[in-house]
């Protein structure tokens, strides 16, 4: 038998049948794939909405809060300030008298530490979304302010001298909240929160005689020393 003629083609093809052009997506695909990508924008876009809304209620409740702070470390400076003004233009105390001024202040001072420490609480208690930073950094920095004003009525509440002393870590952690607070206010804001935070760090009017103490707690009057 002769040898067989060589095999140009490859073996198991059929020479008669043309090639056959690929297949494209069915007709239905394209659709359904616009249909996810517009349910994905859509579900990114409602989750960056739902943040924003959840920045805004927890920035309402953070202010509401130090706004109740706020009034208190306010009532107390007006009550020490009418405490005061009880015995002022009598000239020298007498020692009955300063005894009767030290122990107004050390019971207006330790209603005043009940009030602010209450109200720090309040703010300790304002529950923030670990990954809302900017927000956890304002609480974090105004209960300092707070922890400050507690530590200073803390001792007038003893000792009723600490009225007439300089107690600069309430300045200082007033103004170091300033910034983090103001930062920490979502753009677009709700409850009216840019123009609360500000009103909180507003600067305050000179200080008369009747005000109590600054926010650095020093009285200017000299018959009114302890």
């Amino acid at each position: 038998m002769p040898s067989p003629e060589p095999i140009d083609q490859p073996l198991g093809s059929d020479p008669g049948m043309p090639p056959q052009p690929g297949r494209g997506l069915p007709g239905w695909v394209p659709p359904v794939i616009a249909l996810a990508v517009f349910l994905v924008m859509v579900g990114v876009g409602g989750l960056v909405v739902t943040d924003w809304a959840l920045r805004n209620a927890e920035m309402n409740a953070l202010v509401s809060k130090v706004e109740v702070s706020e009034d208190a470390m306010g009532t107390l400076q007006g009550n020490l300030g009418a405490t005061y003004d009880e015995f002022s233009g009598q000239g020298q105390l007498t020692a009955s008298e300063r005894a009767a001024l030290n122990e107004q202040i050390q019971q207006v001072t330790q209603e005043g530490y009940d009030e602010v420490k209450a109200a720090g609480a309040g703010v300790e208690g304002v529950t923030v979304l670990p990954w809302h930073t900017g927000i956890i950094k304002a609480k974090d920095a105004y209960v300092l302010h707070n922890h400050a004003w507690q530590d200073y009525l803390a001792k007038a509440a003893q000792d009723p001298t600490e009225v007439t002393r300089t107690h600069s870590e309430i300045n200082d952690t007033f103004m170091a909240a300033e910034k983090p607070m103001k930062t920490a206010v979502p753009v677009p804001w709700l409850y009216e929160l840019k123009n609360r935070v500000d009103l909180i760090f507003l600067p305050p009017e000179e200080p008369t005689s009747s005000d109590g103490p600054t926010q650095s707690v020093v009285f200017t009057r000299e018959d009114s020393t302890p």
